[in-house]
């Protein structure tokens, strides 16, 4: 990786400090898709808010150890200090599960018409001086389409 240039300790602290983030946005992606209905449910927006038919992921059918993940999260202090710990395993395994699924929500999202494309395209590009992204073609690249 491109931490490897760096001196080792400045490397480590990079490369943990990078997986955290890629974690925390995982859980984000996680709760987006296939948060439960609980009592905090309207003061966010979920996958299910952007499309007209009925969208189900179950995240605790698709995702193992999802509370792990939550709980490791946040407690993210104690968990750097445990030297034995490493994340990798989980996001490899978990990563291809999640990202299936988010690409699945765009392509529903983006079958939904004239709306729906419009909404795709924000997921795309969300301001115009973002660089646009084909996601469901990158996501095809990553981890492949998914067949019915």
């Amino acid at each position: 990786t491109w931490c490897g240039v760096l001196h080792p300790d400045l490397a480590s602290l990079t490369s943990k400090s990078l997986l955290e983030a890629a974690l925390i946005h995982l859980r984000n992606l996680i709760e987006f898709l296939g948060r439960v209905e609980d009592r905090y449910s309207w003061q966010v927006v979920l996958a299910r808010d952007f499309l007209s038919t009925e969208w189900s992921w179950d995240r605790s059918d698709e995702v193992e150890q999802i509370d792990q993940l939550h709980g490791r999260l946040a407690h993210i202090g104690m968990i750097r200090s445990a030297t034995n710990f490493d994340w990798r395993p989980w996001l490899d395994r978990q990563l291809p599960v999640v990202l299936s699924a988010f690409r699945d929500f765009l392509v529903e999202l983006r079958a939904q018409g004239a709306d729906g494309e419009r909404r795709y395209r924000l997921f795309e590009q969300p301001k115009p001086e973002i660089e646009w992204v084909p996601l469901i073609t990158v996501l095809d690249q990553l981890v492949g389409p998914r067949h019915a």
